[in-house]
């Protein structure tokens, strides 16, 4: 596609910004989880 053909670094914003979504994610779930 068109987005793969931007810079590495656009990718590696790209690829972090999901990794710390995912992350943070994971952690308000186990602090639901920890509440109930």
């Amino acid at each position: 596609t068109s987005l793969m053909v931007l810079n590495p670094e656009a990718t590696d914003w790209i690829i972090g910004g999901l990794a710390v979504l995912g992350i943070s994610s994971i952690l308000s779930s186990i602090n639901f989880l920890g509440t109930c």
